[in-house]
């Protein structure tokens, strides 16, 4: 039985195969849906109902009076599936470029540690290794600070955490 190996051509970009994912074109579709849908909503409404000067609204809505318990709720500023398809963009892009990010920073940090080791074998260079090693250590203190501030940042901006978080795992698997 023979395998079939799949090869990418070497023209494609890394932008081309980022926008071949599924999983993000389905959720660019379902976000201009539903935008569409809550702009055709709000434009189409009905205008609201005159408030009198101590704010409560004139107008019977079938033996309802304002302010009542019974009374219509408000609708919600943007739909559900608006927001999860941003979040879901957002968590996916996030993560394919961290993922971008780390394969770089392995091999240039992969090659800075091979480089030392064959200038210290050879004799060239001479490390205090106590030295490196608190330098590392601020360096690696200072990007944890630096992660977890982003994280609190993105958490707080994403309106959905859970779909960011789908997003984030379909766009780290991207390559």
């Amino acid at each position: 039985m023979a395998e079939t190996v799949e090869t990418h051509p070497p023209s494609q970009s890394a932008l081309s195969a980022f926008l071949r994912s599924k999983p993000l074109w389905i959720a660019f579709l379902a976000t201009v849906l539903s935008a569409a849908w809550w702009i055709y909503r709000d434009v189409s409404a009905p205008p609201a109902a005159p408030t009198s000067e101590s704010g409560a609204k004139s107008g019977l809505v079938a033996g309802v009076t304002a302010g009542s318990p019974t009374a219509p709720a408000e609708r919600p500023a943007s739909p559900v599936t608006f927001r999860m398809g941003i979040s879901f963009m957002a968590g996916f892009a996030v993560m394919w470029l961290f993922r971008k990010f780390l394969k770089v920073t392995l091999i240039v940090g992969g090659t800075v540690v091979a480089i030392i080791a064959v200038l210290k074998a050879t004799g060239l260079i001479s490390l205090d290794w106590s030295q490196v090693e608190a330098d590392m250590q601020g360096g690696i203190d200072a990007a944890s600070k630096q992660a977890t501030a982003f994280k609190d940042f993105v958490v707080a901006a994403l309106p959905s955490g859970a779909s960011a978080a789908v997003g984030g795992f379909f766009g780290f698997r991207r390559s």
